[in-house]
């Protein structure tokens, strides 16, 4: 059995509109390439950006939610699948970059951004994320990664 793994994008929804011409892109955010044009009163075609070139696999996003919940964010972490197991992944959105951890043997689970107290910038924290060993007989753990550096 064959799953399909999760692909990041995002999309703009421009929700004040009421009316267009059909031929207009209704997105006007910067360093995005996602679409919005009305097809008819009332719907709304979008179209995602995603983000690098390469489409990047990745589940269980996660932003610094205290900080950028319901507000632009510039950073998403996640696990992403390779081959042999899962890795966490920090995605900078304006940059478009991505960095990797990984430990084989082990599987990555769900990152959780947990900020410094008192944090200013949007990455001064840590994740956190269960390390799920495949290896029988061996624990598994809890990684702490530094959000700025991934390290």
């Amino acid at each position: 059995l064959r799953v399909p793994h999760g692909t990041l994008m995002r999309f703009v929804l421009p929700i004040t509109i009421t009316e267009a011409d059909g031929d207009v892109n209704l997105v006007n955010m910067p360093n995005t390439s996602a679409t919005a044009y009305m097809t008819s009163p009332g719907i709304i075609h979008c179209t995602p950006d995603y983000i690098t070139e390469d489409k990047i696999t990745m589940e269980l996003p996660r932003i610094n939610y205290e900080q950028n919940n319901g507000k632009p964010y510039r950073y998403v972490y996640g696990s992403a699948p390779f081959d042999g197991g899962n890795q966490l992944v920090k995605v900078d959105l304006q940059e478009r970059k991505v960095v990797y951890w990984k430990e084989s043997g082990y599987l990555a689970g769900e990152p959780v951004f947990v900020p410094n107290p008192g944090a200013k910038k949007e990455d001064e924290g840590v994740i956190l994320s269960p390390m799920l060993s495949e290896v029988a007989n061996t624990p598994s753990y809890m990684v702490v990664l530094d959000a700025k550096t991934f390290k």
